[in-house]
């Protein structure tokens, strides 16, 4: 009988914490939603050169190499099979700005294609706020993104990068 409720007490403790795990990802609500009602607006862009230079500057930092990337429609090196070594490795596919709010998408080639994702707030020449995850699912419209966040699939790196935004 003891561990018939321990059994229980466990199942229901975890079933709760399964809950509160599952609204972290959510951080759709005042950021990408729109607020009281009002229709949101994202100008979208659609070259490498309307990245804020900000934001370039932040993803040098935290990779190994440079950050370089290539335009909507140029090649770039989708797969492990190096066919031309001059191809980039990172082909942009969503670039949009709200308020000051940005988000940037890319496709990253290698073994398995996967998505960047790349969520920042820039305030007065200042990142306020950068978060980044990863993704299978394609996000390259602001609907797919929005619904890739909603759904959880995106992979969101750093935990306490979770725990900021929803200070904001």
């Amino acid at each position: 009988m003891r561990y018939i409720l321990l059994f229980i007490l466990s199942f229901i403790l975890s079933c709760q914490s399964k809950s509160t795990k599952r609204q972290l990802p959510l951080i759709t609500k005042g950021i990408i939603e729109p607020k009281d009602s009002l229709p949101e607006v994202w100008i979208e862009y659609s070259t490498k050169d309307s990245i804020p230079k900000l934001l370039i500057k932040k993803l040098d930092s935290i990779g190994k190499e440079s950050f370089k990337i290539a335009n909507p429609k140029d090649d770039f090196q989708a797969t492990d099979v190096v066919i031309n070594e001059k191809l980039l490795w990172r082909q942009l596919r969503f670039l949009g700005k709200s308020d000051s709010f940005w988000i940037m998408t890319y496709k990253h080639g290698g073994i398995g294609l996967h998505y960047h994702f790349i969520l920042c707030k820039i305030v007065d020449d200042n990142i306020k706020m950068f978060r980044t995850g990863v993704s299978t699912s394609d996000l390259e419209t602001i609907h797919q993104i929005k619904d890739a966040m909603s759904n959880q699939k995106i992979d969101f790196k750093d935990l306490e990068l979770k725990i900021e935004i929803d200070k904001i």
